[in-house]
């Protein structure tokens, strides 16, 4: 999503339905929690990368 976000493209992902793995300091669901906020914060790429539930994709 960074990658195509740089090239240009709006990005929208399913905010609860990309994955990974507890790590030793934080848990698999704060780690989503994580990317959910920042992602869109990020503007050095020009288009906005948006995190939606994954239920309002083909709505």
């Amino acid at each position: 999503m960074r990658r195509a976000a740089s090239l240009g493209f709006a990005v929208t992902i399913a905010g609860d339905a990309h994955t990974t793995n507890d790590r030793p300091r934080m848990s698999a669901e704060a780690i989503r929690d994580h990317h959910n906020e920042i992602l869109p914060q990020i503007s050095s790429f020009g288009p906005a990368i948006r995190t939606v539930p994954s239920g309002t994709l083909w709505a």
